[in-house]
């Protein structure tokens, strides 16, 4: 490996800071690393633009093929991957892996660097859904890297991919080798990022206790830094878990403490950009860069909230908006309804027509519920065949209207089941718990007595729909 650039650069350290200087380097691969490091730092900062430019000036001073051209192009991806635009980055990492599979190399820099590249493009294969693919590239890190231990790069992105892969357990045997490594050693730029990365990872795909875990192993490295980046980093994750677990409190600190955080950030590029007057970066710009984040982490939270086949709120959802419908009841004395409404013979559907008719069949439902959808009406999927309604502040005739309306829309639709017991045709089964709550009326009460409700249909008369309205008491 030619490293005579690492002297270079050495000499040239006093001036990485300033983009004029590293214009200026005679030697092309020492100019194109020093590129790259004050990308590197424009990206941490959040200045995308500036960061872009200069990944592109490393790339166009470097000779295609070197270790700078490489890894340039590799960073413009990975900024694609901070911006959310996996199908934009792909075309970067395809053409970095497309030259090592094309020049066998065995020097061990250029393996690192390999599986680095290809720990990336797994996950923004995995991002966009190409599921075949990403199996694929792991195939490859697993045979160019076997038993691979050491590399946070592959730990997190066997995470990442036993997620998509519903692999729980060997997710979690990757989980704790991660968690294990971050305790025993957290330092570093690089490092840092990907444990936060991670953090945000485990906290949306509701892996609530290991994400705790790592922020908490975080902290002292984070708030012992003395990098306002690197705390904002912590202090995003510690909102969203604020967020999950509905501390308003903890929330209501972090929030204050982020934006004191961003006030000094705003005032530390204001001097920057009068420095580097050349990418005149203005103050807009970085406001808009911070909305844009914030706008895309409002996404991946409502994402989480979301069932992927019917587009309907999930249980995560549902749990959050009869805590608050609830609440509201207590409080007000109003009435709320919990609904359980179950496909008849579904299992029966699947067995004779498929499961991908089995999946039409419970989009077809959802969309039905979307319909009766309002700000007094909350719907979700809970899981399976099973889906839930919450009436808040409805008498009982609006309720049974409603659930009416429902039963109406399912038998309209003429979806073939001619394996149910019930019809020839697609039926529900619905059961509904009515009541004005007390202080003391807790949300599984409501949720179990509406069950027992749909359990009676189910056993006595399927396809057909029942409400029981009484004063939910406590159970000792």
């Amino acid at each position: 490996m030619d490293i005579s650039f690492l002297t270079a650069l050495n000499q040239e350290k006093a001036d990485e800071n300033d983009l004029h200087n590293i214009v200026k380097i005679s030697d092309r691969q020492t100019r194109a690393f020093a590129l790259i490091a004050y990308g590197n730092d424009a990206m941490n900062r959040g200045d995308f633009t500036v960061a872009i430019d200069a990944f592109l000036h490393a790339g166009n001073c470097s000779e295609y093929g070197s270790a700078a051209y490489l890894k340039a192009r590799r960073k413009i991806a990975k900024l694609f991957d901070v911006l959310n635009r996996p199908d934009r980055g792909i075309a970067y990492v395809k053409e970095v892996e497309d030259y090592y599979s094309s020049h066998v190399d065995t020097e061990s820099y250029q393996l690192i660097d390999r599986s680095h590249n290809l720990c990336l493009y797994c996950d923004l294969e995995l991002k966009i859904g190409n599921l075949s693919k990403a199996e694929e590239l792991m195939w490859l890190i697993d045979k160019l890297r076997p038993n691979e231990k050491n590399s946070m790069h592959i730990i997190a992105t066997k995470i990442r991919y036993f997620e998509n892969f519903n692999d729980y357990d060997r997710q979690k045997e990757f989980l704790t080798l991660y968690l294990n490594k971050v305790r025993s050693k957290m330092e570093g730029t690089t490092k840092i990022q990907l444990a936060n990365a991670m953090c945000t990872f485990l906290l949306i795909h509701g892996h609530i206790e290991e994400g705790k875990a790592l922020l908490a192993l975080l902290k002292d490295v984070v708030l012992t830094s003395n990098e306002n980046n690197y705390e904002i980093l912590y202090l995003n994750n510690q909102i969203l878990l604020d967020s999950i677990l509905d501390d308003k409190e903890q929330r209501v600190q972090d929030i204050l403490k982020f934006h004191d955080l961003m006030e000094q950030e705003i005032i530390k590029r204001i001097h920057i950009s009068y420095r580097d007057v050349e990418f005149r970066i203005e103050a807009d710009q970085l406001r808009a860069s911070r909305e844009k984040m914030y706008q895309e982490n409002q996404r991946l939270i409502w994402q989480a909230k979301t069932d992927a086949l019917t587009g309907l709120p999930n249980r995560r959802a549902l749990s959050e908006h009869m805590e608050r419908f609830l609440k509201m009841a207590r409080e007000e004395q109003k009435n709320i309804g919990f609904e359980f409404i179950d496909i008849d013979y579904f299992k029966q559907l699947n067995d004779t027509y498929g499961h991908q008719k089995g999946d039409e069949a419970l989009q077809a439902l959802a969309t039905c519920l979307n319909k009766i959808s309002s700000d007094r009406i909350f719907v979700s999927r809970y899981g399976g065949d099973e889906f839930c309604v919450i009436y808040y502040d409805m008498k009982a005739e609006e309720i049974l209207s409603v659930v009416e309306n429902i039963k109406k829309q399912i038998e309209d639709l003429k979806f073939l089941n001619i394996n149910s017991k019930v019809s020839d045709y697609l039926s529900v089964s619905q059961g509904v718990f009515l009541t004005t709550p007390q202080e003391d009326t807790r949300i599984w009460e409501l949720m179990h007595r509406a069950d027992q409700v749909l359990y009676r249909v189910k056993k006595e008369t399927r396809g057909n729909y029942l409400m029981e309205e009484k004063q939910c008491k406590r159970y000792e």
